[in-house]
């Protein structure tokens, strides 16, 4: 079974007062996911994904756990795999983002990964990621317009 659901992007571009407060935010941002050279270059072996929460295993037996932030996609690397809990909605999902319906091809785009040399890189609030000769991919967050502490992640080509 299909449900759609009736979505619009959350994230809202982060304004700074001055280009000193820029390079501040940017600087401890850095200093904060330094843990990204843990992952960078390794072969992913498996990931778990229910819309809302992506957690990516890797041949060091690390794992990227990406989520939906408050203005920005969260993420962590962490040595214990995480428990992604299954959607409640027990079925497909097409979004309707302004009129115009997502089948966001999740497994298809994932699965893409799998055996491969991955990378992320990272913005103040979005994340991508992409494979050595692969296609570049941009993680954002939509939510449900009648609901809108229901979040998820939107992946797409960059």
């Amino acid at each position: 079974m299909r449900k759609t659901i009736k979505a619009d992007f959350l994230l809202t571009p982060i304004g700074y007062n001055s280009f000193s407060e820029a390079l501040s935010a940017s600087a401890q941002k850095n200093s904060a996911h330094s843990k990204e050279v843990e992952i960078n270059g390794r072969i992913v072996c498996n990931y778990a994904f229910n819309g809302k929460s992506l957690a990516i295993e890797f041949d060091n037996h690390k794992y990227l756990l990406i989520y939906p932030g408050k203005n920005s996609v969260n993420w962590d690397v962490v040595e214990k795999k995480p428990f992604i809990e299954s959607l409640h909605h027990g079925c497909d999902l097409l979004f309707d983002i302004k009129g115009k319906l997502f089948d966001l091809e999740w497994t298809k785009i994932l699965n893409g990964f799998i055996g491969k040399q991955v990378a992320i890189s990272l913005s103040d609030q979005y994340l991508f990621i992409f494979s050595k000769n692969g296609v570049e991919y941009m993680i954002n967050i939509i939510f449900d317009v009648e609901n809108q502490e229901e979040k998820f992640l939107f992946i797409s080509e960059a």
